[in-house]
């Protein structure tokens, strides 16, 4: 169990088993799950702050289990999950997004013994970092909609509503695997339906300027495998990366080589019941942008 008071990294690179944590999504989460068939379906996704989660099992999916290289991501999600199913929406939207109330321990008090001895830990340093924990902690501050992201775009707080039928639906613990996405695959025998990645593939990747090389060692590394061994063989997705407004981070010739690599891929593939494709998101969260692209595999090994 680690001992965050003196692991974690205050700074610097968020993508390592202690560094700053998220706290919410900067995708349109809702905008592209939303045209996906969960019911019944079991997901596996990066865990950041729980949001690709909480909408899956708002969607109707039977079992989500996360993943992420940052331990701190774990203790996001359970403290979330803790709120949602034993505090009024109020209190969850003041604790996240009103300055004068973020973090304040009094709206936590009624639930804090039931917290993990890491959360625990990690609530009780947070407390103890003063002005500077913000910063040192978390990605965006002290108000996620600081960078103008739009959080009616994530669907379980977006209303009331929808917040106490996620309440209804989370279960009382979320599996949580602690990796990379190069080791995830065989981590479980599990097959899932869908497959979240996020946009890990700006990260893992970013010493391979070359785009259409870098799809290349996404599939054969991480895609591949995964698809091997935990995605189900009908019409199995993984959702291998989300660009903003059709570009990747620090990809800005993204879309032009992906259109090139899915048509050389699916002609290539297309015996093997595989295909890549896209998703498209028409009502991004960044306010700024027109467009989002969600960049897919699809398996359904029925059509060989």
């Amino acid at each position: 169990m680690p001992d965050f008071n003196r692991e974690i990294k205050p700074a610097g690179d968020n993508h390592n088993a202690f560094g700053r944590a998220y706290l919410f999504t900067n995708e349109n989460v809702g905008g592209y799950i939303n045209q996906l068939d969960m019911h019944g379906g079991h997901i596996l996704s990066v865990a950041a702050g729980g949001d690709h989660a909480f909408e899956s099992l708002l969607n109707g999916a039977k079992v989500v289990d996360l993943f992420d290289i940052n331990y701190a991501q774990k203790v996001i999600v359970e403290l979330k999950s803790h709120m949602i199913k034993s505090l009024p929406y109020e209190d969850f939207m003041d604790f996240f997004f009103e300055r004068k109330h973020f973090m304040d321990r009094k709206i936590i008090e009624p639930i804090y013994n039931d917290f993990s001895r890491e959360l625990a830990l990690y609530i009780d340093w947070y407390y103890c970092m003063g002005n500077c924990a913000p910063r040192h902690m978390f990605v965006y501050g002290t108000n996620p909609t600081w960078a103008g992201y739009d959080i009616n775009k994530i669907s379980y707080i977006a209303s009331p509503e929808k917040y106490k039928t996620l309440a209804k639906r989370l279960p009382n613990k979320i599996n949580f695997i602690h990796t990379g996405i190069e080791d995830l695959a065989g981590k479980n025998n599990q097959k899932y339906d869908f497959i979240f990645m996020s946009n890990i593939f700006d990260y893992i990747l970013c010493d391979i300027p070359d785009n259409d090389l870098a799809l290349v060692q996404m599939y054969n590394n991480v895609i591949k495998p995964l698809a091997e061994n935990n995605l189900s063989n009908e019409n199995g997705q993984i959702m291998f990366h989300y660009m903003w407004n059709g570009h990747g981070i620090s990809r800005p010739d993204l879309m032009f080589e992906w259109k090139n690599f899915a048509k050389k891929f699916n002609r290539i593939k297309k015996d093997a019941g595989q295909k890549m494709k896209s998703i498209c998101v028409p009502s991004p969260i960044l306010k700024s942008s027109k467009q989002d692209i969600i960049l897919c595999m699809t398996q359904n090994q029925k059509i060989r």
